[in-house]
């Protein structure tokens, strides 16, 4: 598990640059009231795309690392079943551009959305293609094609810059380009594996029925779109309801900084996944204890304290990147960025549920979390503006985390040690520690953002190993050795 979880943090971090390299162009190129509009077809796509990058992409993950049925098959199966995914996908989007537009009070945005189906397809083929190779476990294959997707986005800038006069359609053109190639370079790596599997597995192992490996995927589906729909929920509940457009601008910026949490706790369950899948599937659950123990120390260890360092100094953060008139989101940005840590907690408590055989309570209680955050958007959006919108995808992440995490409680044993509780103790200390930071220093310039950050974070590890908090080489080898 160490190769492909340090594989997939770089990946990850290497998403999270890229993305912010594209964002910090079109903020600082664009009026606030244009990034919003790219914000609202954003979240339309990210919609999408959650729906082909889960499903049938952690059915097939899953099915495969088990070992169970004929692997051919199952990437058969997972191909076309991906595929028309894809073709109702598009359809919807050219068939209901119109009304997906009124309803989202972006009437000029119909034809804009009416084009995102073109790179549903591509997408489509991607993403399920890095499912296979990760049910596969070839962890290296995976993250190259990952990293080649992330760098192609970065055609926006000249796209935005020269080829389009129109920048939503120059930011359509990157996402199109990247689904291409990364589809391309996916598919001809399944191909490789494809060849590579024995002729006589078929013979010696049966073949998933259709009906079992599309519930299996459904059951992936409706959680992962619950998922989606909570880390989009706030920004489409804001174009709606909030009229002042510079401030749908402002939450666009907001988004774009709090999902970095999610985004690298999305590493480690993508990790887990066939690793715990394949410990179960053995009935190792001592095996799949010390798992979740290991990655929770990773958690507190490496991902919280990013947070803890991010939050307190937010305004410095979105000044540097954007321009000073985004401080006005740094209270916003700092709700939403605990709320997203808290939605990636509860997408990896799901995971664990998974592999006990519980998927069924955590599809349960992500459609109670999507309701109650429908019902907090459009409760505290009016009453609080963006604030709101922040604090109700807070309120929801919380909800689903703390009611996950006490469900894994029956389950498993001694998952928390106090290790674990040392380690969180210190992150706060940290968050306090920059909160007073934050008081005194006041900078628009990102280079010096990025190195007080870098500087910190560094420092921090180096006393938590110090203070014996942690032992980075210990949780490393354990990792390695798992």
């Amino acid at each position: 598990m160490g190769e492909g979880l340090v594989l997939h943090v770089i990946s990850k971090i290497i998403f999270v640059l890229t993305g912010y390299a594209m964002n910090m162009y079109l903020g600082k190129v664009l009026t606030p009231a244009e990034y919003g509009v790219i914000g609202v077809i954003l979240s339309i796509m990210n919609i999408d795309y959650n729906f082909l990058s889960n499903g049938i992409r952690q059915a097939a993950s899953s099915q495969i690392a088990a070992g169970r049925y004929e692997r051919r098959d199952l990437i058969r199966k997972s191909v076309i079943y991906q595929f028309l995914v894809a073709v109702a996908l598009s359809l919807v989007s050219i068939v209901g551009a119109d009304a997906i537009a009124s309803v989202l009070n972006v009437p000029d945005l119909a034809n804009d959305i009416r084009i995102t189906a073109v790179t549903i397809p591509f997408t489509a083929m991607y993403f399920i293609s890095v499912g296979i190779i990760n049910g596969f476990r070839l962890f290296r294959a995976e993250t190259m094609t990952m990293i080649a997707y992330c760098l192609m986005k970065l055609t926006v800038i000249p796209y935005v810059g020269s080829v389009f006069s129109e920048s939503a359609y120059g930011t359509l053109a990157a996402y199109l380009s990247a689904a291409v190639v990364g589809s391309v370079l996916g598919l001809l790596r399944v191909r490789k594996i494809y060849g590579k599997i024995p002729e006589n597995e078929k013979k010696e192992k049966p073949r998933i029925s259709s009906r079992d490996f599309v519930r299996c995927g459904l059951d992936f589906l409706i959680f992962f779109i619950c998922i989606t729909v909570i880390l989009n929920l706030d920004m489409l509940f804001t174009n709606a309801l909030v009229t002042d457009m510079d401030q749908v601008g402002y939450y666009t910026a907001a988004t774009n900084f709090a999902k970095v949490a999610y985004y690298l706790l999305s590493a480690l369950y993508l990790v887990s996944l066939p690793i715990l899948t394949a410990q179960y599937s053995r009935k190792d659950e001592e095996g799949c204890s010390r798992t979740i123990q290991e990655l929770l120390m990773v958690v507190l260890a490496f991902v919280l304290p990013i947070v803890m360092i991010i939050v307190p100094t937010m305004s410095n953060l979105l000044a540097g990147f954007y321009k000073a008139a985004y401080r006005a989101a740094s209270m916003a940005t700092g709700i939403l960025m605990f709320g997203q840590f808290f939605i990636g907690m509860f997408v990896i408590f799901y995971i664990f549920l998974c592999a006990a055989g519980r998927k069924t309570y955590g599809m349960v209680l992500a459609l109670v979390v999507t309701g109650a955050d429908a019902l907090a958007c459009r409760l505290m959006i009016p009453a609080m503006g963006i604030n709101g919108a922040a604090l109700a995808t807070l309120t929801a992440g919380f909800l689903g985390c703390v009611l996950s995490w006490r469900k894994l409680t029956a389950i498993y044993r001694n998952m928390l040690t106090k290790q674990h509780l040392r380690l969180f103790l210190m992150d706060l200390a940290l968050a306090a520690a920059m909160a007073l930071l934050a008081h005194y220093w006041v900078t628009e310039n990102i280079l010096q953002v990025a190195a007080v950050y870098a500087a910190v974070y560094l420092g921090y590890l180096l006393l938590l190993n110090g203070l014996k908090v942690i032992s980075v080489s210990e949780i490393v080898k354990k990792i390695r050795h798992n």
